[in-house]
């Protein structure tokens, strides 16, 4: 998936920027991509977390608190 997202961008930005891609500009996107890569992987179960503590801190989860 990283070189779709690579690919995407690339034709995003010569086809609807009109800007010609140089080998120095598309290395570093392609630097940065995979440097995000780990970070964008880890994103959705961190939104999920987030979520899930906002379900239960206002109360409204249906599990049992052990109570």
């Amino acid at each position: 998936m990283p070189s779709a997202t690579a690919l995407s961008t690339f034709l995003c930005y010569t086809l609807l920027a009109k800007e010609k891609l140089s080998v120095t500009k598309a290395f570093t996107a392609i630097a940065l991509f995979s440097y995000l890569q780990g970070p964008m992987t880890a994103l959705p179960g961190q939104v999920f977390a987030l979520l899930h503590g906002m379900r239960w801190f206002t109360g409204s989860s249906t599990m049992d608190s052990g109570d």
